[in-house]
This record gives structure tokens, C-alpha cells and sequence, in this order.
């Protein structure tokens, strides 16, 4: 193991241990807000061995937040995916470590994906932003879903490019599965996040279905046999509770709470339009300029240089796709997101990491060229080095 990849893996217990520390001290160890006691109360169910239980005799006396009541059964309206694997934290007494674990997984998977397109360095400078990150923090020691899909989708990423792009030592059917397993449970966990997520692995495909050989094709095909029936399984959830797949248990709860435009979409006066969608995601965006990284209106100012140094390398244009095809997906949904950061956008977080440690990197490249280092009589400037980093602690 090289000496980065030890500082990486470092890097990882402690946000593991952080995030453990903060679930106790900060948050005390209770869910608090309506989604997360949602969460808590199905995976609850099924760790008994169910995923409905009966109406109670009085419904009203036995109120669970965004628990829905319907033709006799009670059920949470979320999709099971998180729940279910919330529900093996509570089976071994670990409930609250399941987000930190994920965290400091996500961690070192940022810094694995970072460097197929970056140097060790500007990887682990990834990681780093990643760790260090107020959205990143505020998600990983809640008991939201989000964490969950973050990981889902590294996961899911990196054995994409291992299998497509980069073929590494690891079996070729193993990241085809891996890829296939960790799409199919993000699409059980948050199905529009899974849409947008996607996205730009589905140009992709389309580029090896009319580009290249039977030996990529087969595993594209191996690839979607997989992931749909998994997939799938959301459907075959809905029919289960509603008795119809396409009857959506969020709109039984509120029946505006659906995806797409027009009038009984959300609760704006004829309904979610396109209008709306640019309101939400300007003020989304806009929060997440703060949140993402912690620096106040700035947290942004390195994307643009991390795509000037990446515009040229096609298989980071996949990695950082995912977080303005997340932003494009949820404009289809009538409100947008800011309490604890542009959540909705949290799966695109590594995007963001990777973008400003790439440009990072790109803008010391170009001022060690025209600035060395400048000496007025027995003053010496700072190098850039020295000058960016001074910047990031400051920013930090």
C-alpha cells in the first residue's frame, strides 16, 4: 500500500470516528426530522421480519410521521431500501454507527474514483474536501437516506469505469455485478436520484452499443439483466401496499407530492412548472455555494478551473456529469432543498470534490510556471504552494 493510499484509508477511520462522535454528542443519538423518524419506524418493521403492520384501531391516537395508512395496512411511505439496510444496524445494536460507517467508506471511495482521473495527490485532496465538508457532516450523522445513496453511487461509479473504461485486476463479472447491485438498490433507495445518477451512464452505453465490440456489448447486456429486475422491485413493492405498481405511496400521504409538471404537482397555483423548477434550484444552488465545503458564498470558486483541467479527459466527464444530471432530474420535483444542505444534490457531492481538487491542482500548475517565488530585498513571497494552501486553511 503506497503511502497516499495509507493516508486516504487514514483519512477514513476519522471521518468514521468523527461522524460517530458528532451522531452522539450533536444529534444525540434520536432521529429529528419527520423523514428520519419515518425511516426509523420501517426499519423497525422490518427487522420484525415485515414490512406492514395492521392499521391500528385508531389510527389518529398512533401518528407516525410520513407512515401511511391504506385499505387496512400501515407502511411507510419511503422506498425500502434504506430502511431495510437501517434495519441491520438495528438488529446489531449499532443504529446510530450506520451513516458514519457509510461516511468513512465514502471517504476512501472519493479517493479511489478520484484517482482514475487525478493525481495521488489531487486525489486525496478530494478526499480531504469530502471529509471536511459542513453538507457532507451534516447528512452522514443524521438518519436521512442520504449517505446511503452517496455510497450507492461510488460504488456504483467505480465499478462502471473498472469494468468499461479502466479494466482492472478484479474480475471483469465482478464489477458487473457490483455495478449492477449498487444501481439496482439506489433506484430501492431514492428512484429519482437513481434517474439522475444514471444519466450519464446511459450516453455512455448508447457510445458502446454503436461504437464498440461484442466484448463490451455483452457485459452492457449482462449489466441491464441485472439492474432492472432489481430495479423493478420498487414496483412490485407499490403493488404490494396499493395494490396498483404505479401508485406512487408519497401522493397517498399528500396527494400534490408528485413528479413532473402541471396542475395538482406541488402546492404552487397551477401546479409545478418550469418556472418554479428554476426558483428551486437557483436557491438550492445557491445554499450549497455555502454548505458544500463550508466557505461562506465560495464553495464553488474552484469548479470552473477543475473543468478547464478535466474538460479534455472523457472518463471524468462520467464522474462530474452526476452532479448537474442530479440537478436536472429534481427539477422535475415541485420543491427543492436546503435544510441540511441541497440534499437532494448530496449524491453529486464527489462531482464537486473532484472538480475543485482538479482545478485546485491546475491553478498550482500554473502559478509555479509564472511565480516561483519572489525575493524584495530580504523579503521572500510565499511559493504557490505554500500561497493555496495558506488560502484552504483560511477557507476552511
Amino acid at each position: 500500500m503506497t503511502r497516499t493510499n495509507q493516508i486516504a484509508l487514514l483519512l477514513s477511520l476519522l471521518t468514521f470516528a468523527a461522524c460517530a462522535w458528532m451522531t452522539q454528542r450533536v444529534y444525540e443519538n434520536v432521529p429529528h426530522l419527520e423523514d428520519e423518524i419515518a425511516f426509523v419506524w420501517q426499519a423497525r418493521v422490518i427487522t420484525q421480519g415485515e414490512y406492514v403492520i395492521e392499521t391500528p384501531y385508531c389510527p389518529s391516537c398512533f401518528l407516525e410521521p410520513f407512515v401511511v395508512d391504506y385499505q387496512g395496512l400501515r407502511f411507510g411511505k419511503y422506498p425500502l431500501g434504506w430502511p431495510a439496510a437501517l434495519s441491520l444496524g438495528i438488529r446489531l445494536g449499532v443504529r446510530p454507527l450506520v451513516n458514519p460507517f457509510l461516511a468513512g467508506l465514502s471517504v476512501w471511495l472519493v479517493y479511489r474514483l478520484a484517482s482514475k482521473v487525478l493525481s495521488s495527490r489531487a486525489s486525496l485532496l478530494a478526499a480531504f474536501l469530502t471529509a471536511t465538508s459542513p453538507f457532507f457532516l451534516m447528512n452522514s450523522i443524521s438518519l436521512l437516506s442520504h449517505t446511503w445513496s452517496l455510497f450507492l453511487t461510488l460504488a456504483f461509479t467505480l465499478a462502471w469505469i473498472d469494468c468499461f473504461i479502466y479494466p482492472s485486476r478484479v474480475p471483469r463479472w465482478l464489477t458487473v455485478v457490483t455495478a449492477a447491485v449498487c444501481l439496482g438498490a439506489l433506484a430501492l433507495t431514492r428512484p429519482l436520484t437513481a434517474v439522475g445518477v444514471a444519466l450519464p451512464f446511459v450516453l455512455h452505453a448508447a457510445w458502446i452499443l454503436f461504437k464498440q465490440d461484442w466484448s463490451h456489448k455483452r457485459w452492457l447486456f449482462l449489466f441491464v439483466a441485472l439492474t432492472a429486475p432489481i430495479a423493478a422491485l420498487e414496483l412490485v413493492w407499490q403493488a404490494a401496499v396499493t395494490g396498483s405498481p404505479w401508485l406512487n405511496p408519497y401522493s397517498l400521504w399528500w396527494p400534490y407530492d408528485r413528479i413532473g409538471f402541471g396542475p395538482g404537482v406541488g402546492l404552487n397555483p397551477g401546479g409545478h412548472n418550469l418556472f418554479y423548477a428554476y426558483v428551486n434550484a437557483k436557491f438550492s444552488l445557491w445554499v450549497g455555494n455555502s454548505d458544500l465545503f463550508g466557505w461562506p458564498y465560495l464553495s464553488g470558486i474552484f469548479l470552473p478551473l477543475g473543468c478547464i483541467a478535466l474538460y479534455r479527459h472523457k472518463p471524468a466527464w462520467l464522474i462530474t456529469g452526476v452532479l448537474p444530471a442530479l440537478v436536472g432530474a429534481y427539477l422535475f420535483y415541485w420543491i427543492g432543498s436546503w435544510l441540511f444542505g441541497p440534499r437532494y444534490y448530496f449524491e453529486g457531492l464527489f462531482s464537486a470534490a473532484i472538480l475543485t481538487a482538479a482545478g485546485i491542482e491546475w491553478l498550482l500548475v500554473k502559478l509555479r510556471k509564472a511565480w516561483p517565488g519572489v525575493r524584495l530585498g530580504r523579503l521572500r513571497f510565499p511559493s504557490p504552494p505554500a500561497t493555496i494552501t495558506a488560502a484552504l486553511v483560511f477557507l476552511l
